[in-house]
């Protein structure tokens, strides 16, 4: 594919449409929705591939196989497994390369990251990543399935999760510090200031939802302790409409997490579905575990409420 190549999958009658770019990190690099006879573009920096002078990136980039930092004796930018030290970007690494197309048709896309010589320099495991992206009725869906190759020779660690990054406001005349964060998460996990999780922990503060501009908090903040079968986060614009963002794991959600992350209400918010911390390919918690052969099934619905 070229480097500008865009999948887009379109449907007017419901008003949704999104854009996946293979060759960028295989992630949403457009998604928009019909309101009010007007399409509105719910990604920060969509279709933008550039790198910004300063500040996020934007868009929805993949988060595998280290979710945020990576920090050993201090420094960031490593870990150390099997008597080895590896380095591990921020994020880990597939979103910062090229994926195959593996099929598309009028609903959906299909994208895959696979290990190769230069993966295996960062981390030691040969994996394939599939992510199958489709239109919901009143939103999209990004269904991932990560698979521990036969020939590991022990069990695959890793975290997982998107950077989803959503403009706001969502509708014209809007005012993005006014919108409304929303989650039945039950537990704020306090961060120290290198990022990490101190082992502290308080009452969320978004169960009754807060405003973005009223708690600078809600610019980077870590929830935990969701209810069984409601792990979501809502972004509400008062002048328009909502986003639900929701994920769901097959098997144990105990770590699953919401990262929020925000120019403090300016031009974007982040609702960052993770499972598992900051960290943990150090800490050896809150890590996913996939003995050779088997697989890890995740799912990101975002809806429009």
């Amino acid at each position: 594919m070229a480097a500008t190549d865009i999948l887009e999958v379109f449907d007017e009658e419901a008003g949704l449409s999104f854009a996946v770019s293979p060759t960028f990190g295989g992630e949403f690099a457009s998604l928009r929705v019909r309101r009010a006879n007007r399409w509105v573009e719910l990604l920060h920096r969509a279709n933008r591939f550039d790198r910004p002078r300063a500040g996020w990136r934007g868009r929805a980039p993949w988060l595998f196989p280290a979710v945020g930092r990576s920090i050993r004796a201090g420094r960031p930018g490593s870990y150390a497994l099997g008597g080895r030290v590896y380095p591990m970007p921020i994020h880990g690494f597939v979103k910062d390369r090229a994926w195959e197309l593996s099929s598309v048709d009028k609903r959906s896309v299909v994208c895959v990251a696979a290990s190769d010589a230069e993966t295996r320099k960062m981390y030691p495991y040969d994996f394939e990543l599939t992510v199958v992206y489709s239109l919901l009725p009143d939103g999209f869906s990004a269904r991932a399935e990560v698979v521990s190759a036969p020939s590991n020779p022990g069990s695959m660690p890793f975290s997982f999760g998107n950077h989803l990054t959503l403009a706001i406001p969502f509708g014209p005349g809007g005012d993005g510090g006014a919108c409304i964060v929303r989650s039945p998460a039950s537990k704020e996990l306090f961060l120290s200031d290198k990022g990490l999780l101190t082992g502290g922990s308080a009452p969320s503060p978004c169960r009754s939802g807060r405003v973005l501009r009223d708690d600078p908090r809600l610019c980077d903040m870590v929830l935990g302790g969701f209810p069984a079968g409601e792990c979501w986060a809502e972004l509400s614009d008062p002048a328009s409409f909502g986003v639900r963002v929701r994920q769901s794991v097959l098997g144990d959600a105990g770590h699953a997490r919401f990262v929020f992350y925000s120019d403090g209400g300016r031009t974007f918010f982040c609702p960052e579905p993770w499972y598992g911390d900051p960290n943990s390919l150090n800490g050896g918690s809150s890590l996913v575990r996939l003995a050779p052969g088997e697989r890890f099934d995740w799912e990101m619905e975002i809806t429009v409420v």
